[in-house]
């Protein structure tokens, strides 16, 4: 076996001349049609709405267009402190100052 250094910087043809890379046919349309009903039949996502609640929240990266001022789990405390200490360093004036934390 080659060196290492020489090994990876090879080609995986170089390195495996024996390993023929396998080709697989295009499927046909029926049977993408049959992987599409096999496909359907598994789950569409929670049914219930104890199963919806927390599913609801796997689209939250972040804050920046949540619709309410705390998630779920944030702290009020935390967040009027935070406010409380933007309004005292920045002193906005009018809402649309103030609307930019929210």
């Amino acid at each position: 076996m080659p060196a290492p250094a020489l090994f990876f910087s090879q080609p995986l043809s170089r390195r495996f001349p024996d390993h023929a890379r396998k080709t697989y046919p295009a499927p046909s349309l029926a049977q993408k049609a049959a992987a599409a009903r096999a496909n359907d039949t598994k789950s569409h996502g929670p049914l219930s709405p104890a199963g919806k609640a927390p599913s609801s929240q796997n689209a939250i990266r972040h804050g920046c267009y949540v619709n309410a001022d705390l998630l779920v789990n944030e702290h009020p405390e935390v967040w009027e402190a935070l406010l409380l200490d933007f309004i005292a360093r920045f002193h906005p004036i009018g809402q649309v100052e103030l609307t930019r934390p929210r």
